[in-house]
């Protein structure tokens, strides 16, 4: 039902409208307040899956259910494409139709049946408008007729006078009210000298906010489901607020971590290919030429620039624009000195356009989605290592309840009576007894014990975690930090060996003064392996959680540190450490250093977000493509807040002194 509202009942209709409420208000009074001799009408405008749909229909379904409003008024509601409307005549035949379907009134379908063989168009519109006020005055209820794509209908069907007809009666008929949808503003009624200026009253659809994104969200996915915990900035930037594309990504994404999320996306991508395929084929070959040239640039771009991409005079680019607009698949973004920019309405529709290409364009919007997905869940990252980084007892208590089952599971006290006895007898010995003392918190004998079953034990991992957690408990970091990275290099299944191994390094790096060494030491794992993701990112957690640092710390981790950084910065750990590193040195004071460096190093625009978000944060005015200008919105405002945290650390510091 994503893309067909009208396929909902009226009592599903009713359930699953939980945004726009603000607007159903709006219009709910419009239709109260029309009781006198002439009647107010409605527009709503916005972009394809905006909700006007859902909107118009649920206000249908309101006047049918609120009493005051059943006993005046009668909604009549056409379908979402009125294909076959040219004429005034033909307008009214089509509201009869309607009419006739809604009430299942035979009469009503017999005299539409008769009229389809009316060729006279003044009779036709005169005999078909006469059966709707007949109908209302035998309810004593007038009409609200709900008609979809008035830009299409209205701006191209109509043949010439036939809107001037149309406007008359609607303006002298009180039994009358339209209310109206469209994609966009349209020059039927902005136009003073069109039939339709100044005939209604216009409700734009704004995108949803964050609120209403989380709000649609989890009354798709469910509050209980996996998905229902998502960050939804990411949701709101990718989807643009557009309620059908955040309902398609909320329906695919039940079930699903947030953590997988980017692969499940192309996967999402490559399921609704018929649908964004739809958008584009649907249009003239030569708006399609335009449209798909706005869909390759991206950024926000002016005609000139489209005319020479498309290889098109600019007239006829700005033309194929202009109809674009008027569509709804196009949209003005920005204007500047009498230029107008220009992007796609529908931000999951660019980006899955992008997706299926390649090369330079494709690989950038790649990367922009990998930083989305890097940036937004870093409080989900941050209560991780603010566990480990307390030394949480109840945290090591969990996992060492749950590895203590799991050395007990039944296939491994039966392995113990099998071929090589002894072996197994050893094993089986050493293992009783480091569960003993790990129950009883003598860790180092625990440790010792474990340690001596592994030599035993054909899978030399078996016990590694367990051994580490000892480890752990005992403040042997390093040797903890070795256990971990072997396990994790070992094995495929290393999510707990992964936060086991934060625990390490934090706990590593607590325990001295100076983080220097603690550097040093990571930047050769940083070279050959994806471990030195977590490194990094537990070295840039503690020292910036710690204390602000001087510009010349920063300087200096820049100069011998940052190119190999961004480099190596692989997965949403790697992202999110370096994303780390550079808003703390910008908050620093080493905004304008960080950015050099990133325009020097990211040939690959992994970092092409981090670099706007910097851009922003020093007062410039970057127009880059919509995902990547929000989420630089965002980087600039983080770096904004972690720079006044500074500050007020660096005053109170300054105080107690």
């Amino acid at each position: 039902m994503r893309y067909n509202p009208g396929f909902l009942t009226e009592d599903q209709l009713v359930e699953s409208f939980v945004v726009r409420r603000e607007h159903l208000s709006l219009l709910i009074d419009a239709v109260r307040g029309n009781d006198g001799s002439s009647n107010q009408h409605v527009l709503i405008i916005g972009a394809r899956g905006s909700g006007k749909t859902t909107l118009v229909r649920r206000l249908a379904a309101e006047i049918h259910r609120a009493p005051d409003l059943a006993e005046k008024w009668y909604p009549i509601v056409f379908g979402e494409e009125s294909y076959e409307i040219f004429t005034a005549g033909e307008f009214w035949l089509a509201a009869l139709f309607h009419l006739a379907g809604q009430t299942g009134d035979a009469n009503l379908a017999l005299t539409h049946k008769e009229l389809l063989a009316e060729k006279d168009e003044r009779r036709l519109r005169d005999r078909a408008l006469a059966q709707l006020l007949d109908f209302a005055d035998r309810e004593k209820r007038r009409l609200a007729l709900v008609v979809e794509n008035l830009n299409m209908l209205l701006g191209e069907q109509m043949v010439e006078g036939a809107d001037w007809d149309i406007r008359h009666t609607l303006m002298n008929e009180s039994r009358l009210m339209l209310v109206g949808t469209a994609t966009s503003m349209f020059d039927a009624i902005e136009n003073d000298s069109q039939a339709w200026f100044g005939l209604f009253t216009i409700h734009e659809l704004r995108p949803l906010n964050l609120e209403e994104c989380g709000i649609l969200w989890k009354s798709i996915v469910g509050e209980n489901d996996v998905a229902a915990g998502y960050p939804m900035r990411p949701v709101e930037i990718l989807t643009g607020g557009n309620p059908r594309l955040l309902g398609i990504l909320a329906g695919f994404s039940q079930k699903r971590s947030f953590r997988n999320l980017l692969e499940n996306l192309t996967e999402l991508i490559d399921e609704h290919t018929d649908y964004f395929k739809s958008r584009l084929e649907y249009l003239p070959a030569t708006e399609r030429k335009v449209f798909a040239t706005v869909l390759d640039i991206w950024d926000p771009t002016t005609a000139r620039e489209v005319a020479d991409e498309s290889r098109m005079d600019i007239n006829k680019a700005s033309s194929m624009l202009k109809r674009l607009v008027e569509r709804g698949a196009v949209m003005v973004v920005d204007t500047e000195g009498g230029r107008k920019y220009y992007q796609a309405s529908e931000r999951l529709f660019n980006v899955y356009h992008l997706m299926r290409r390649r090369g330079e364009t494709s690989g950038r919007v790649f990367a922009a989605v990998r930083f989305i997905f890097g940036f937004y869940p870093e409080e989900e990252i941050e209560k991780i290592l603010n566990t480990a980084i307390q030394e949480c007892p109840e945290m090591l208590g969990e996992i060492i309840d749950a590895l203590r089952l799991m050395l007990e599971i039944t296939e491994r006290q039966e392995q113990f009576a099998k071929e090589e006895e002894e072996r197994y007898h050893q094993i089986g010995k050493h293992h009783s007894l480091g569960l003993n003392f790990l129950k009883t918190g003598q860790f180092e004998k625990a440790e010792f014990f474990f340690k001596k079953a592994m030599e035993f034990d054909p899978e030399k991992s078996s016990y590694s975690e367990v051994i580490g957690i000892t480890l752990l408990e005992q403040k042997k970091y390093t040797e903890a930090i070795e256990v971990f990275e072997n396990k994790i290099t070992s094995s495929t299944n290393n999510e707990e060996a992964e936060q086991l191994l934060l625990h390490a390094i934090l706990g590593f790096l607590r325990s001295t003064d100076d983080v220097s060494p603690a550097l040093q030491a990571f930047h050769k794992s940083l070279n050959e392996t994806d471990l030195g993701a977590i490194h990094w990112f537990c070295v840039n957690y503690l020292v910036m959680k710690t204390k602000p640092q001087k510009p010349e710390f920063w300087l200096s981790l820049i100069s011998n540190y940052g190119e190999t950084l961004i480099k190596n910065s692989t997965e949403r750990l790697g992202l999110s450490a370096t994303t780390l590193f550079f808003t703390y040195a910008a908050a620093d004071g080493c905004s304008e250093e960080a950015l050099k460096l990133i325009l020097d190093t990211d040939k690959q625009k992994k970092f092409e977000t981090l670099e706007v978000g910097l851009r922003i944060y020093l007062g410039e005015s970057p127009r880059r493509a919509h995902e990547i200008l929000e989420v630089g919105k965002d980087v600039a405002k983080r770096i904004q807040e972690l720079t006044e945290k500074r500050a007020a650390m660096i005053a109170e510091s300054a105080s107690q002194s």
